[in-house]
């Protein structure tokens, strides 16, 4: 799989603390902070929807899960919450 010829090379400004939590997310997938980046744009734009994108989801999922699991979430939190739990809060 090459790069695509219409690919624009960009820097952004991002939060050291955020930066930090990125790269370890992309060490535990065993890959490129870049292709980390590219695949969140992907999925946040709709775009990722292959079995890759389908299998990174899920890891996210679960990760957000093991980051719940024991902790309170709050007085009210019921079933019909958990959306916010697995895919962060609506917008």
């Amino acid at each position: 799989m090459g790069i695509p010829e219409d690919v624009t090379t960009t820097s952004i400004r991002i939060e050291r603390a955020k930066l930090i939590e990125l790269k370890k997310r992309a060490v535990e997938e065993n890959r490129s902070l870049a292709s980390l980046l590219r695949d969140l744009i992907d999925d946040y734009l709709g775009s990722g929807r292959g079995a890759a994108a389908l299998k990174r989801r899920a890891g996210a999922q679960r990760r957000s899960i093991e980051r719940w699991a024991g902790t309170s979430l709050g007085k009210g939190f019921a079933g019909r919450d958990h959306d916010d739990v697995l895919y962060g809060r609506r917008k």
